[in-house]
Parts: C-alpha cells; sequence; structure tokens
C-alpha cells in the first residue's frame, strides 16, 4: 500500500502528502510523493510510463513505484 512508502517519505525531506495514481481501466496503481502545494491536474499511465501533470515546475511528484502494482 501506499502507508509502506513512510520511511522513503522522510528521506525525501518533505512530507507534503502520499498519492496513489489509480488506472481503473487496467486496475494497476502506482504510488508516488508529491512534494509541493499544487493539486495533481492530470495522470497519464500508459505502459510503464507515468506521466503527472501539477501545473507548476517548483512542485514535483516522485514515484518509488515505477512497476505499477496490479491491484486485488
Amino acid at each position: 500500500t501506499c502507508g509502506d512508502l513512510r520511511s522513503k517519505i522522510l528521506i525525501a525531506g518533505r512530507q507534503d502528502g502520499v498519492v496513489e495514481i489509480i488506472d481503473r481501466i487496467n486496475n494497476i496503481s502506482v504510488c508516488c510523493i508529491k512534494i509541493g502545494k499544487t493539486p495533481i491536474r492530470s495522470v497519464s499511465l500508459r505502459g510503464h510510463l507515468l506521466t503527472i501533470d501539477i501545473g507548476r515546475t517548483d512542485d514535483k511528484v516522485i514515484c518509488y513505484d515505477y512497476m505499477p502494482r496490479r491491484r486485488g
């Protein structure tokens, strides 16, 4: 689960929130760490390539699970 990333959040320096990206069509999820206050606008997942649009360049989304996990 995304809660397993808590130790890596502390390594990242700022604990602004863990984001679970869910692809309901392919039934997979990816856990990411969001750094910054800007909401995530859009997420696209093609194969193992995760693209996140946060709308601002000074915010970051760090994905530790590059291989999407199948849910259930």
